[in-house]
């Protein structure tokens, strides 16, 4: 696999820092938005420590000791995790209108509309293929935590670094349509009984924030289109497509949450569009990065200067 240049990762967490960092000037100034920044303030703590226990590894054991490398992977990794938790405090104090009237309309245009799919799968018959739904989409919480931290146990750093790569990329593409093109989820626009509490928390949080009050809880999920739990599972798969068997065997899994978005009423099928073209332009962008590193790799004139 070609690598990707590590310049070309250095300007994708700059971009994300700069972006983050200007945006949550915005709010906390400009809009004055009242935002509870209490776990981002406790995750700033944890990676200030990580980072400290990493400067003692390295004085300890040098650059180059096997723990020393393991060390810097996870750094890596934990400084990903947070960069996405940075970025999403800063996007979801957006200023702009929510897209979700038009979302609906564009729903209710459609023969099997989001309403009706809901009413099947709380059918008295369908109640297992629910549990059956809620467990997968559960699910990707662990695969996007364990899965990278495997890989790197296994010295499969490549791979992981063009997970992060790829996780930043998406995250920067639909982050941005976030802001631009604010959503609160189908719970905040249709009528439905089968809504779980969660869900409409969603609406809530936004509605709080965006009339400058106190958010009264931190349930529910922050984007609606594109959907980043498709995103993820994607990108899970592709973090495993070397290895075959693991590939197909989470493969069933991780359609499944695909599916569990529309179907238990978090996503609109559009938005599983919406996270399609995203990794599709993800991926546009990563062929560029790697045919730039084979070009400078193989040409040492470029070296120079």
């Amino acid at each position: 696999m070609t690598k990707i240049r590590q310049s070309h990762m250095a300007c994708l967490v700059l971009l994300t820092l700069l972006l983050s960092g200007t945006l949550l000037i915005l709010n906390t100034l400009v809009f004055q938005y009242h935002i509870d920044y209490r776990m981002m303030m406790d995750e700033t703590q944890s990676v200030i420590c990580f980072s400290i226990i990493y400067g003692a590894i390295v004085l300890k054991y040098g650059q180059q000791h096997l723990i020393t490398l393991y060390s810097k992977e996870v750094l890596y990794y934990f400084l990903i995790l947070y960069l996405m938790l940075l970025s999403s405090f800063a996007v979801q104090a957006t200023p702009f209108d929510t897209i979700d009237d038009h979302l609906r309309a564009l729903d209710e245009l459609s023969h099997t509309s989001l309403k009706t799919l809901l009413v099947y799968t709380n059918t008295q018959g369908s109640l297992m293929i629910k549990q059956v739904l809620a467990l997968a989409y559960g699910t990707l919480t662990y695969e996007i935590f364990f899965i990278p931290l495997i890989l790197i146990c296994i010295r499969r750093f490549d791979e992981v670094h063009e997970f992060y790569f790829l996780l930043l990329l998406t995250m920067l593409i639909g982050f941005t349509f976030y802001y631009f093109f604010p959503t609160m989820a189908p719970a905040s626009v249709i009528d439905s009984p089968y809504f779980i509490e969660e869900q409409r928390a969603t609406g809530l949080k936004f509605r709080q924030l965006h009339q400058h009050l106190l958010q009264t809880t931190v349930e529910g999920g922050l984007i609606a289109l594109p959907s980043f739990h498709a995103i993820w599972a994607y990108l899970c798969l592709y973090l495993v497509r070397g290895w075959p068997i693991v590939c197909w065997l989470l493969l069933p899994l991780n359609c499944t949450i695909a599916l569990s978005c529309i179907l238990l009423g978090w996503h609109y099928p559009i938005d599983l569009l919406g996270s399609a073209i995203v990794i599709v332009l993800a991926h546009v962008v990563l062929s560029k990065s790697r045919a730039r590193h084979s070009t400078y790799v193989a040409d040492p004139s470029l070296h120079s200067g």
